[in-house]
């Protein structure tokens, strides 16, 4: 894992310092050996990375930063993370894809959200993903305002798709471009905005 912020070499991680694991190497398959506690998963690299194995304890956020790659998470997730990842006509992907028993619990979903080096895109892509019940989304959004320049943005959207023969519950809104169910159950206990 690399901690970011110039800490580095990669090396093993440590769970009381709650840093942000960052991936931005090249794709692979990361095998959690043991419970991690974390404050940010972040992503940056178009490498597809696969996370599985132990529970992830994550108190900040899970974030997708650049314009193409899948990235999966079977992991167990806790804490309710937000997710927030950037567009790129549906070229990169956040699959969160929990199996057996194991259960993901996030916070609410920004796809796409704003950034400072963000010039365009929108329509990145969100998987609900998986065979397990019981996993939870408090929301999904997109960002269509520019908070650094204080107008209104358009077209700036994102796409979901419900796969796997699992269950996900969705607490409040859904407000994406393209809501697309595939496969199992998705339950929305808010509006769906187009």
């Amino acid at each position: 894992w690399d901690r970011g912020l110039g800490l580095s070499p990669a090396g093993a991680w440590d769970n009381a310092n709650v840093d942000t694991a960052v991936f931005a190497g090249s794709a692979a398959a990361v095998d959690v050996a043991e419970p991690i506690t974390v404050n940010e998963i972040q992503f940056d690299s178009s490498g597809d990375y696969t996370l599985s194995g132990s529970a992830l304890a994550v108190s900040g956020r899970i974030g997708h930063f650049t314009y193409s790659g899948t990235h999966t998470i079977t992991c167990p997730i806790s804490g309710s993370p937000a997710v927030t990842f950037i567009g790129a006509n549906a070229g990169n992907i956040l699959n969160f894809a929990p199996t057996g028993t194991v259960v993901q619990t996030l916070g609410v979903v920004t796809n796409p959200y704003y950034a400072p080096y963000i010039v365009v895109g929108d329509k990145g892509m969100l998987h609900l993903n998986g065979s397990s019940d019981g996993n939870t989304v408090e929301g999904i959004t997109y960002e269509d305002f520019d908070p650094v320049t204080g107008t209104s943005r358009t077209c700036w959207y994102g796409y979901m798709e419900k796969r796997g023969p699992g269950s996900w519950t969705i607490n409040g809104d859904v407000k994406q471009g393209r809501l697309t169910v595939l496969e199992g159950t998705l339950i929305i206990n808010g509006s769906y905005i187009s």
